[in-house]
């Protein structure tokens, strides 16, 4: 396998060696340390402040119902620079890297409906690009159990 082809490795970071998460280490502790008697932490529950060496990281989407819908909520500025588009407010039905679609709606519906952290480790090429990342994504709801939102933390290895 050369280093530009296509790979994605989906696991489960709350088995898994967590040094292997790098920094997003740290989002998953304040996601766990939010988790009480089995119940999801709501958005409300984390502070901007505890994150602030991520947010730039950090992307929210929605988790909308009847059918399930995912929305881009908030695109941090990092994200946006590296892969060079702010879909913000944007259904990732109609995401600008149509290719994308179906990938980030498989990730974001396993996600929604195993109520489970995941961390991906991708390297694709998409429109003739090559990008390389990881991002670890968290199950969020107001009510403590049913998922309205999805927060998903990047890292960006140099390529």
């Amino acid at each position: 396998m050369s280093e530009f082809d296509d790979y994605t490795n989906l696991s489960d970071p709350t088995t898994d060696d967590t040094a292997a998460l790098g920094d997003l280490a740290q989002l998953l502790r304040l996601w766990r340390e939010r988790c009480e008697a089995g119940r999801l932490p709501a958005r409300a529950a984390f502070d901007p402040f505890d994150m602030r060496k991520l947010l730039g990281r950090i992307v929210l989407l929605d988790v909308l119902e009847a059918p399930l819908r995912f929305r881009f909520r908030l695109v941090g500025t990092d994200w946006v620079a590296r892969f060079g588009l702010d879909p913000t407010n944007t259904f990732v039905d109609d995401f600008p890297r149509v290719q994308s679609r179906a990938f980030i709606r498989d990730v974001m519906t396993k996600v929604a409906t195993g109520r489970q952290p995941l961390m991906v480790r991708r390297s694709v090429i998409i429109e003739g690009e090559y990008f390389r990342y990881g991002m670890l994504l968290l199950p969020l709801a107001t009510d403590g159990s049913t998922v309205d939102m999805i927060m998903m933390g990047f890292d960006f290895p140099d390529t």
